[in-house]
Formats: structure tokens, C-alpha cells, sequence
């Protein structure tokens, strides 16, 4: 993702837990849970690969008896704090490499909570989150199998570090996820996925363990997200258990139904608008999918644990909200299509290379994956870049946008672009060979001589190799 960029997003869930289980046996019982959380997600990307974030989730729970009154609690969930990596970063994210995630982050003490009896009497509470110091880890790996499917596989454990006010310290957590994600269209991004989620008993406290906490669930979701705009995206989710088996007695959730808006700021694009090219900065899919930020409009790969505790009937204390933070229009979060207009670019070919040399020398030395002749194409006198590149590649783009920049800043730069559609086009036959990865980006001096090759690097790495080897050749010249 670029330096500088920042995603907000704001997610809903509502659940209903109608159902009272003994184990994975069904009770009759008319009683009800209903909770609706709202979470604030900001994740801000302060380096190449690297980026923090919060969730801030806020909202309601209620227990409807069989007989009794009515109780509910409202207010602030556990706030998360966190850190995340894309691994992709080291060997470059695009084409079809994989993206690597990985988070770590803590979760505060501020979940609230109610109780209908004395803390003996626990876990008789309707809870927003834990109420206690946790830790966790979230990892997330994405690979796409063609240009509109991918696979994405991911898991998070979470670890108490403190007991609640009830003297309580939650059990161990951990789940696992699988997500068939399909993009049909430019503006589209479809979901499927199966998820895993289990947690450990309550312990401590006057009342010990408590048998009316934890289990095992499997869940199915689906989730449908809409790109309005370059930097705003919308989506919708419903979620219903496959199977639930419980410690104890507890009502469980029977459908959830989940809605968000995601807007992204800054960034890479935002920064190259100020050179007014004609070019898509984005940072989430094009029509391909191809996601820089692990894909993470796509999946639940940051999910924060939103847990509605227990009442009086040992209600599944972890209804489990999945804040999508990577359905954020990076993603992560979301669809960007990078519509370059070809029109507007310097469309001389490589002959133009005997012109004077001027800022800004830009020039399609191949299009639609034809033959061209590499030492045709260099530039004498000037460092030359061949760009290998392709629409579908939305990491192509942002490197497209980098070198518009410096090639305007520096009058000893041309820039050769050599579009890639596939992987059996003419260009990659010829001069690519077994690598096809993109982007492709290859460094030639001034006399004509490889530099070197970056295969699928980073737009941040390759803008300040560029910006190491043009500077001191532009003062030399000043």
C-alpha cells in the first residue's frame, strides 16, 4: 500500500441468538439475545508494507426471557490497538504473487457490561467484548488462481492477559477461515467463506469455571461489495452457524446480517494528482482483482472479536462480529480500475528516442503485447526504464504514476512502457522468458547496460532507486 495512505471504514452487525443449546442439543426455550455493534475502523500506512490501526466498536445488547424483564447493556466494546505487515512488501505484491498478512495488536478493558446477579452468580451478565487485557495475532494469506478468482486462507488467536471487573479471566480463542473470492466485474467484489471459531471456558472468580461459556462454531458468510468511486466502497454480509457445539447451556446466534462503508485517503495517488498525469493511482483491485494490501476488501483478515456475553440463560458470550477491515476500499479497501487513457500519452514508439531529449519522456515503446526490439528502445545518454506492465495489475499502475513523476522531474530519465497483457503475448515470449511476474521494471544506464531487474517490487522501492541514481547525476549536470 502507499506510504501515507489512510482507510476508514464503518461496519454494522446485527445479531440474533434465538436458539438455547445443551452442547449441540436443542432446548426449547423462548427466550432471546439481540445485539447490534457498530465498529470504527482507521488504519493508516506508514511505510512500505507497514501499517497501524484501531477499532473502536460501540453498541447494544438484549436479553428478551421466557419470563422476567427485560436487560440490556450499551456503550464502548474492547478498543483494539494493532500493528500489521504485508510480507508482499520483500518480494512484491502483484500479478499473481501472494500477499502475506500479518497482524499483531492488544485489546483494552473497555467492553461494558451488565449483570443480573452477584459476580458468584457468573456468568449472569450481558457483556460488549471481554472486559479484560488481551493479546493477539491475525495472519492472512491470498492468492490469486486467475484474473476474477482467488483463495484466501486465514487465523487469529487471542489470549487473556487480565481477569473482568467480575474477577473472570476469558479462555483462550483461536479461528480459522477459508474465502473463495470472485470479481465478476470492475466495480463488484464477491465473497464466500467458511470460518472455524473456538473458545475456552471462563475461569476464576468466586463462581470457578464456568460451564455455561465457550465451544466450537463453523459459520458460513457471504458478502457482496460495491465500488462507488476511486476511494469509496460499500458493502453487505449475512452470516448463519453450520454447526454449534457448547459448553454448557447457552442461546446462540441463528442468522447475522452486517453492512459497511469504506473510504480511502491519500496515498500514492492523491500525491501524483499533483503532477496532473493522466493515469490511475489506485491501490485496491482493477477488473482482475489483483490486490497490493492482501486483498483485504475481500476478507475478514483484521477481524476484531466483539463478544456478547453470557445472561442468566449462558448466552454465547462471543458472538463474533468480523469488523472487515480489508473490505475497506484498500483494500482494503476496494475496487480501484485503473483506466489509463492511452490517448493522452506520448505515442511516438521507439524511434522517437533520436528526438531531444526533453522532461517527461514517456513513451509506449509496445502495446497490446507486440514484438518490439529492446536496444531500439533505450535511450543513449539517459537512464532508461523499461516498464513491463499490464491493465489488470494494479501495482503497475501506481509504478506508472511514480515514474510520470520523476521522469517530469528529471530531464535525464525516459521511460519505456511495454504492455503485458498475457502471459503468452509476444513481449513476454521474448523478452520476459519464465518470469512473466508483474510489474516488471528493468534499469539501463546511459550507455545502454543493465543495471538491474526488479521483478514485482514495491512503488515505494522503486522510487527512491530511481530518485539514488537520477539526484546525483542531476546536480552533477546543474
Amino acid at each position: 500500500m502507499p506510504e501515507g495512505l489512510t482507510q476508514l471504514s464503518l461496519s454494522g452487525t446485527y445479531l440474533r441468538m434465538p436458539r438455547l443449546l445443551d452442547g449441540d442439543e436443542a432446548l426449547d426455550d423462548s427466550s432471546v439475545v439481540e445485539s447490534a455493534v457498530a465498529s470504527l475502523v482507521a488504519r493508516h500506512h506508514i511505510a512500505e508494507g507497514w501499517a497501524v490501526d484501531a477499532v473502536l466498536p460501540a453498541g447494544w445488547a438484549a436479553l428478551h426471557p421466557a419470563s422476567g424483564p427485560r436487560t440490556g447493556v450499551s456503550g464502548l466494546g474492547d478498543v483494539e490497538l494493532g500493528a500489521r505487515y504485508e510480507l508482499g512488501a520483500l518480494w512484491g505484491v502483484g500479478g499473481y504473487n501472494p500477499s502475506v498478512a500479518v497482524r499483531l495488536g492488544v485489546a483494552l478493558p473497555t467492553g461494558a457490561r451488565v449483570t443480573s446477579g452477584s459476580a458468584a452468580a457468573m456468568p449472569n451478565a450481558l457483556r460488549l467484548g471481554t472486559g479484560a487485557f488481551n493479546v493477539l495475532a491475525e495472519v492472512r494469506y491470498t492468492q490469486f488462481l486467475e484474473r476474477h478468482v482467488a483463495l484466501a486462507v486465514g487465523g487469529d488467536v487471542r489470549q487473556a492477559l487480565s481477569s473482568d471487573g467480575d474477577g473472570r479471566t476469558p479462555g483462550f480463542r483461536a479461528g480459522a477461515g477459508l474465502d473463495v473470492i470472485v470479481l465478476p466485474i470492475d466495480w463488484l467484489v464477491l465473497r464466500a467463506s467458511l470460518q472455524y471459531q473456538y473458545m475456552g471456558r471462563l475461569d476464576g472468580g468466586a463462581g470457578g469455571i464456568s460451564p455455561n461459556s465457550g465451544g466450537n462454531w463453523l459459520r458460513a458468510e457471504a458478502m457482496a461489495l460495491f465500488r462507488l468511486g476511486d476511494h469509496v466502497s460499500v458493502g453487505a454480509t449475512a452470516r448463519g452457524p453450520l454447526y454449534v457445539n457448547v459448553n454448557g447451556r447457552q442461546l446462540v446466534e441463528q442468522w447475522g446480517l452486517g453492512a459497511l462503508v469504506a473510504v480511502s485517503l491519500g496515498g500514492a495517488d492523491d500525491e501524483e494528482d499533483e503532477h496532473d498525469h493522466d493515469h490511475g493511482g489506485g491501490h485496491g483491485h482493477d477488473e482482475s482483482g489483483h490486490d497490493e494490501h492482501a486483498h483485504d476488501e475481500s476478507g475478514h483478515d483484521d477481524h476484531g472479536h466483539d463478544e456478547h456475553g453470557h445472561d442468566e440463560h449462558g448466552h454465547d458470550e462471543h458472538a463474533h462480529d468480523d469488523h472487515a477491515h480489508d473490505e475497506h476500499g484498500d483494500d482494503e479497501h476496494a475496487h480501484d480500475d485503473h483506466a489509463h487513457d492511452d490517448d493522452d500519452h506520448d505515442d511516438r514508439g521507439a524511434d522517437s528516442d533520436e528526438a531531444t531529449p526533453r522532461a517527461g519522456d514517456v513513451v509506449d515503446a509496445a502495446t497490446g503485447g507486440a514484438s518490439f526490439a529492446l536496444a531500439d528502445a533505450l535511450a543513449r545518454g539517459r537512464i532508461t526504464v523499461v516498464d513491463f506492465w499490464a491493465d489488470w495489475c494494479p501495482p503497475c499502475h501506481e509504478i506508472d504514476a511514480i515514474l510520470r513523476s520523476l521522469a517530469a522531474r528529471y530531464e535525464g530519465l525516459a521511460v519505456r512502457r511495454v504492455e503485458v497483457p498475457s502471459a503468452d503475448c509476444e513481449a513476454a515470449r521474448e523478452h520476459l522468458g519464465d518470469d512473466t511476474r508483474l510489474p516488471q521494471v528493468w534499469l539501463f544506464d546511459e550507455h545502454g547496460e543493465l543495471i538491474e531487474r526488479l521483478v514485482g517490487p514495491g512503488p515505494g522501492y522503486v522510487r527512491s532507486r530511481l530518485e539514488d541514481m537520477l539526484a546525483p547525476r542531476a546536480a552533477a549536470a546543474e
